[in-house]
């Protein structure tokens, strides 16, 4: 389980990685964001996460923290 913690632009984060075959997303919890993924390493999974986020125009702007639980 990846756990995206994001304070702004949460919709975006899910609507952001739940397109993507290897993640899917769970459910939302205050700032959490949990979604489940089908790779193996879910540590370099959550990284891929972070760095796909920060990839996008808005994402540069935003503070958020991923971690595997």
């Amino acid at each position: 389980m990846i756990v995206v913690n994001a304070p702004l632009k949460a919709q975006d984060i899910i609507d952001l990685i739940n397109s993507q075959d290897e993640y899917t997303f769970v459910e939302k919890k205050g700032m959490k964001l949990f979604f489940e993924t089908t790779r193996e390493d879910e540590t370099q999974a959550a990284r891929d996460v972070r760095e796909h986020i920060k990839s996008q125009p808005w994402g540069m702007g935003i503070f958020i923290h991923t971690e595997v639980q």
